[in-house]
């Protein structure tokens, strides 16, 4: 299919194209800008979230991290309103201080939720980078997070070492 589009008038002088068969690994070819809601009471989050626009610095379309503490309630909802079909996640970094060591997250979790967002999990098991068991946030989520579905969609297991990429990839493209 690259090879036909690559020999149409329309793509002859470029080299490649931005191609994504569903079911493929790799990250998919977004049609809108994507922007990573990340909060600073999740510690690593951000991190995780520069690691996915990293890994997708190659893509045509813009990926950006933003804070939701730097937007109030109402200033969130504008956002996510103002870039028609963009595509907008919360990434929720799930390691061993989540929800123990701050207790705005659970109120951000709520409210992107509340407003529509999609939550994106990323579990971390690398003991050196504050991995844990998936177990332990049935004990550490508040209750009502757990009883309304937060943990219904699976969450994309962080391998350490060289399974990291594939952490990344298979995080992106959810």
């Amino acid at each position: 299919a690259e090879a036909l589009l690559l020999s149409s008038p329309a793509y002859w002088r470029r080299t490649n194209l931005p191609l994504y068969v569903p079911g493929q690994i790799g990250a998919p070819f977004r049609f809108a800008p994507t922007v990573l809601l990340t909060s600073s009471a999740n510690s690593g989050a951000r991190e995780v979230a520069e690691e996915v626009v990293a890994a997708e610095s190659s893509s045509l379309v813009p990926i950006m991290t933003v804070d939701v503490e730097s937007h109030p309630r109402w200033e969130l909802l504008e956002g996510f309103d103002a870039i028609p079909g963009s595509n907008v996640k919360f990434i929720l970094y799930l390691n061993k201080d989540t929800f123990v060591s701050d207790e705005r997250l659970a109120d951000q979790v709520r409210t992107v939720r509340a407003i529509g967002v999609p939550v994106v999990m990323a579990h971390e098991i690398d003991p050196d980078r504050s991995g844990c068991e998936f177990s332990r946030f049935f004990a550490t989520t508040p209750q009502d997070l757990v009883d309304n579905g937060l943990y219904k969609s699976l969450a994309c297991t962080f391998h350490p070492g060289r399974h990291r990429e594939a952490s990344i990839t298979s995080l992106a493209t959810r």
